[in-house]
């Protein structure tokens, strides 16, 4: 069970698209600059109070907000105390991180990072409660910490899972074409003859990079690790791409469907992902 968990596992993180991950960096480092992008604004006078108040009720479920235990830039407080604060910014920057750095590393040096943080942050916790003077960027620093070591942990495998899941859901279903549909297209004579898909499936042959699909052979050809020319006798008949968790087809010639191509794809991306 575990063995074929970590095959799964494995298999979906291959998966993991570079787009995908672009658009989780490109989200973490906009959460973050709307979260505290407001403040040097506000300071420089500039007209930006509907954002601080839109901030300011978005973090209120999240933390008690006490001026006395917050950072402020000016005459103006920040949204999270010192310690929500350093979270929220290990959250953000910890998630961004994970996409973009080697991903054998990440548990090891996410994991250290998070169990030092808690210690430290715990010691803290008990001098502060025993008397000693409170210190807040030691609240936000160790919050940072450990919270960053959790995300950058565990986000990329959360895409990952997700991004698997997210192609099994849209895969294709056979037999959902309408009739209007595919006789329309074999009367253009751009459907490949095929028998109903229902009764067959591709039949992928990794080591050859080919897919057999309704009698037709395609090869693969790689244009990159998400993305693959299909050809027929030689000749390209279009891309089968994989992004967002699920695998495309894009026609570009004659004799092909996009939702052959399509099964093409699923079946090619799931073989070389298992």
């Amino acid at each position: 069970m575990l063995q074929f968990l970590h095959g799964w596992l494995e298999g979906a993180r291959r998966g993991v698209t570079r787009s995908g991950r672009t658009a989780v960096v490109i989200s973490a480092l906009a959460l973050t600059l709307a979260t505290w992008a407001h403040l040097p604004l506000a300071a420089m006078g500039l007209p930006v109070a509907r954002w601080e108040t839109f901030v300011f009720d978005a973090c209120d479920p999240f933390c008690h907000q006490n001026p006395a235990r917050s950072f402020h830039l000016g005459e103006h407080v920040f949204p999270l105390c010192t310690r929500c604060t350093g979270m929220w910014l290990g959250i953000t920057l910890g998630v961004a991180l994970a996409m973009v750095v080697w991903r054998r590393r990440r548990w090891a040096m996410g994991l250290w990072l998070a169990v030092v943080a808690t210690a430290v942050s715990g010691v803290d916790a008990l001098r502060e409660a025993s008397g000693g003077a409170s210190r807040p960027w030691i609240r936000a620093v160790f919050g940072f910490l450990l919270f960053l070591g959790v995300t950058f942990a565990l986000s990329f495998d959360a895409l990952a899972v997700l991004s698997r899941l997210g192609r099994w859901i849209r895969r294709p279903r056979w037999g959902t074409t309408s009739r209007r549909e595919r006789s329309g297209a074999e009367a253009r004579g751009l459907v490949i003859a095929c028998a109903p898909m229902t009764e067959s499936s591709p039949v992928v042959d990794v080591s050859a990079k080919t897919v057999t699909h309704a009698g037709t052979t395609f090869i693969m050809r790689p244009l990159s690790e998400d993305s693959f020319t299909a050809l027929v006798d030689g000749v390209p008949v279009g891309r089968v791409v994989y992004t967002f968790g699920a695998a495309n087809g894009v026609v570009e010639g004659e004799g092909v469907t996009e939702e052959v191509l399509t099964a093409v794809g699923e079946a090619w991306f799931a073989a070389i992902d298992g």
